[in-house]
């Protein structure tokens, strides 16, 4: 990642000519592939094909923004817009998350999912919701076709986007991506 080359150079005077960069992977599914695991998992969630799905996942501690993903989606008043919630809350997090998941029956809370089941998960969402620290399940998310909402603060998602996603890192921000989406629902594919 990129921004492990810049701390590298910086913090350890690491020579250029010294660093090589490898990306991470990502597993890519065949377009059929893809395409069963997404009506296979909306189907079990109980989510249309014309419903837009937002994923967010990790440890959803207040570094993760999972707050204000909530608070700017709550504000959305859309019946298309769903957001499915994949990972665990903290405890010091529940008073404050809870109570929002609550509130909305747009939202789903998952729970933890071991790697597979988070690459289905993915393959039936349009959007992930990265807007907070940095995640190696944006490159999976990626490879899942979704577009990909994440933190402008965080140096190399650049390399990875390419026109396929929004810089958001505040509830006003979220907000601004969500009205876009919901003018031009096909800006996600």
């Amino acid at each position: 990642q990129e921004g492990t080359r810049l701390f590298l150079r910086k913090m350890y005077s690491v020579p250029e000519d010294k660093l090589e960069h490898y990306p991470m992977g990502g597993l890519i599914y065949d377009d059929t592939v893809r395409e069963h695991l997404n009506q296979k998992v909306r189907k079990s969630l109980g989510i249309g094909n014309s419903e837009i799905v937002f994923i967010h996942s990790g440890k959803m501690f207040e570094s993760k923004k999972t707050k204000e993903i909530l608070e700017a989606f709550l504000e959305v008043e859309d019946s298309r817009l769903r957001l499915l919630l994949i990972g665990s809350i903290p405890e010091e997090m529940r008073g404050v998350l809870m109570p929002l998941i609550e509130k909305d029956n747009r939202v789903q809370f998952l729970g933890w999912k071991n790697g597979d089941e988070l690459m289905e998960l993915l393959c039936a969402g349009d959007v992930y919701l990265q807007p907070g620290s940095a995640s190696v399940t944006v490159i999976q998310a990626l490879c899942c076709e979704n577009a990909v909402v994440v933190s402008p603060s965080i140096v190399g998602y650049d390399m990875l986007m390419d026109e396929s996603g929004w810089y958001a890192g505040s509830k006003d921000e979220l907000l601004s991506v969500f009205g876009q989406i919901i003018k031009k629902p096909g800006l996600v594919k």
